[in-house]
């Protein structure tokens, strides 16, 4: 877990890193002292991010995770800031590819598109094998607006927004809330879903 949240704040980071540069890159990859940064964090060792190297995760500090991924994101190669802004759908159908293109191009995160039940039955250990192969933990997100548009429906179905508009808003909150624990603890980080929708009457 502390590997995505790490990945998450590099992520946002890159957003404004990646202009910092000027367009260009070291002409050379360089290497970073194993013990020069605090926490467990990722230390990007080569311009294409093959292997995963850690920082010990004895050495601890206080700082916030925050300023531990800006300072892992500054000693990093811009390709590799860019990869963070990079998010590929996912099939179970083709996730040894998956796993592969995760740990060959060091992408910040994926979208998980719609998994059988059997697949969905060991989502964990499937998202696992996604963080495990990433140089720095990958976030993985999936749509779950409810009704049709449902990409775990298997783990729980959600009403259509056109349902939920008229039950209780409380039952909504519970349905919503319980549903978010099952897919949290799945392994997923952020649900693509509607924030507010209208149509005509």
């Amino acid at each position: 877990m502390r590997r995505r949240t790490v990945t998450a704040l590099c992520a946002a980071l890159a957003l404004t890193a990646c202009g910092a540069d000027g367009g260009t890159t070291s002409s050379a990859p360089t290497a970073v002292p194993i013990g020069s940064l605090p926490g467990s964090i990722p230390v990007p060792s080569t311009e294409a991010p093959t292997t995963t190297t850690l920082v010990n995760q004895a050495s601890s500090t206080s700082l916030s995770p925050a300023a531990e991924a800006a300072a892992c994101l500054s000693t990093w190669p811009l390709r590799d800031r860019i990869a963070l802004l990079v998010w590929p759908s996912v099939y179970a159908a083709d996730w040894a590819e998956a796993v592969q293109v995760v740990g060959d191009y060091g992408v910040g995160g994926v979208i998980l598109m719609k998994p059988n039940a059997a697949f969905a039955g060991e989502l964990a250990t499937h998202l696992t094998e996604l963080d495990d192969a990433s140089p720095h933990g990958v976030l993985v997100a999936t749509d779950e607006e409810g009704g049709q548009v449902q990409r775990l429906a298997a783990l729980g179905d959600l009403p259509s927004q056109e349902a939920t508009s008229a039950m209780d808003p409380a039952d909504v909150q519970q349905q919503i809330t319980d549903h978010a624990a099952v897919i949290a603890a799945a392994g997923v980080d952020v649900v693509l879903g509607p924030v507010v929708d209208v149509r005509p009457a």
